[in-house]
């Protein structure tokens, strides 16, 4: 048998199928071997049909115990794949994998063993290692270790009832209380002017007035006030106040205008001011 022939290949599948049938008859087989003496090519044919969960579920019992034994772990790492994708067949929990490797020298074996029914199977498998441990423990160069157990995935149940929960459902007194009773530390608005037509229309001194009485307005009061020009067609006026705020005015010379108005505290309604004063 040729891994690549694969006529041959479903030739094998289907005979070993029937034969599997024909010897159990209406039996269930509970514990499936595969040792080192199995080839490569085998081990495919058995896995494809394994892989049919009708025919599996028809011949093997839901509670089984599947065994692989590779006297070279390297050169027969099939059969750990094999095993492996076993267990992930029939999927769900309580299915375990453990793995046990033996050193003899400087040959690796392989031991690995399934169950899927086996609610005790880490007591089992540290037994299983223990035994082997003392029936070799007279054997020097001989190491035995547990190396890994492998589960399957917990069954999704989905309840009877879809269940919904509405946000009425929930108390939210106590957020809403203190949603409504929090304190602004700051309102930042950013303002835009654009004057129509295309020719310069803004005289800075008219900005200058403006920005004065609109500041009065929202009772600001000037600390520090700054003013340059000369970078461009236009100019930056910046007001500042540490216990009001500070308002930051970019014109560009011709007819468009920013204004960055930060204020402390609640001053929700303040933007507005500033805007009706200004124009």
């Amino acid at each position: 048998l040729s891994s690549d022939d694969i006529e041959a290949h479903y030739a094998c599948e289907i005979k070993t199928m029937l034969d599997m049938k024909l010897k159990l008859a209406d039996d269930f087989a509970d514990l499936l071997v595969v040792d080192s003496s199995t080839p490569y090519e085998m081990v495919q044919v058995i896995t494809s049909i394994l892989s049919r969960d009708d025919f599996r579920q028809s011949i093997i019992s839901k509670a089984n115990v599947a065994m692989v034994w590779a006297m070279d772990a390297e050169e027969q790492e099939y059969l750990r794949h094999f095993l492996d994708r076993y267990r992930k067949q029939h999927a769900d929990y309580p299915i375990r994998r453990g793995e046990i490797a033996m050193q003899v020298g400087t040959k690796a074996l392989e031991f690995g063993i399934l169950a899927t029914e086996d609610t005790k199977i880490f007591q089992h498998l540290s037994d299983i290692e223990s035994s082997l441990k003392d029936k070799f423990k007279n054997i020097d160069n001989v190491h035995i270790e547990l190396r890994g157990i492998y589960g399957g995935q917990y069954p999704i149940v989905f309840p009877d009832e879809t269940l919904e929960f509405l946000q009425s459902e929930y108390d939210t007194a106590e957020e809403y209380h203190h949603y409504f009773n929090q304190k602004p530390l700051a309102c930042h608005t950013i303002l835009q002017f654009e004057e129509e037509g295309d020719e310069r229309s803004m005289p800075k001194q008219s900005l200058d007035i403006a920005l004065v009485k609109s500041l009065e307005a929202v009772r600001m009061e000037c600390k520090t006030l700054q003013s340059f020009t000369g970078m461009g067609e236009g100019g930056v006026i910046i007001c500042m106040n540490p216990k009001v705020g500070n308002a930051v005015v970019v014109w560009d010379g011709r007819t468009h205008l920013d204004v960055s108005l930060y204020l402390l505290g609640d001053a929700e309604e303040m933007p507005n001011v500033f805007v009706e004063t200004f124009l």
